[in-house]
């Protein structure tokens, strides 16, 4: 059985685009107090500047290593110590992705897709994630955790290339599955993906009216995305 965090079979991961927050210095004691609360094992962080994401790790004592750095804001924090990392640099393109490995078996994965031509055209999307998933490949994960800004919604060419890899949408078809990109309401934009030995336990899309804190104060991510969380265990 594979063994990582506190709990040797259950652990939380959460996917958040923070929107680089343009008025962090205001939103800042709203988004570690929130992610404080819900205490994940993994956060895949989407938008996020270098400081910040120092910031974050240190607030929350959580694993982050700054050598490498996505020039698209991506970043993951860890409670597990972090044993190796790739950063993906997608061609022609300036998406890509942050993949961790946490032990000998699971490879941790946060990644950006371009919002070029959003909704309409999801060519250029599944190109980057082709190159993604090529270069995860290399690595020959047994378990991936593969999380982030899609920029597309779930019911797409994307999610039929995941689907045929053997990438499981944690969300999909389940009572919590609502949309995380709030400008748009309904559409389910930030997803977490799994493969391997995982069962998904619980889940769900996170705002504002999810805290008595933060319904006067409204969502720290200046209107834009949802948090998603999902809950897993190994099987």
């Amino acid at each position: 059985m594979l063994k990582l965090f506190n709990n040797p079979t259950k652990f939380r991961v959460i996917s958040f685009n923070i929107e680089y927050y343009t008025d962090w210095p205001d939103k800042k004691d709203q988004i570690i107090r929130l992610l404080k609360e819900l205490n994940a094992d993994i956060i895949l962080l989407q938008e996020v500047t270098i400081t910040q994401a120092k910031i974050l790790s240190q607030e929350l004592n959580l694993y982050w290593d700054e050598k490498v750095w996505h020039k698209n804001g991506v970043a993951i924090l860890s409670k597990n110590k972090i044993f190796q990392i790739l950063s993906i640099s997608v061609e022609n393109s300036s998406t890509g992705a942050i993949a961790i490995k946490i032990n000998p078996d699971i490879w941790i994965v946060s990644l950006h897709l371009t919002d070029l031509d959003y909704l309409i055209d999801d060519i250029e999307r599944l190109r980057e994630l082709k190159f993604i998933l090529d270069d995860l490949i290399k690595l020959q994960p047994k378990n991936i955790i593969l999380g982030g800004d899609f920029n597309s919604l779930q019911d797409c060419i994307l999610h039929e290339l995941l689907d045929s890899k053997g990438f499981v949408d944690t969300h999909r078809d389940k009572e919590w599955a609502q949309g995380t990109w709030i400008p748009g309401d309904n559409e389910r934009i930030d997803r977490i993906y799994v493969k391997g030995n995982f069962a998904v336990m619980s889940g769900q899309t996170i705002d504002h009216n999810d805290f008595e804190w933060l319904k006067d104060i409204g969502w720290p991510t200046g209107d834009d995305h949802r948090l998603v969380l999902t809950d897993l265990q190994i099987v």
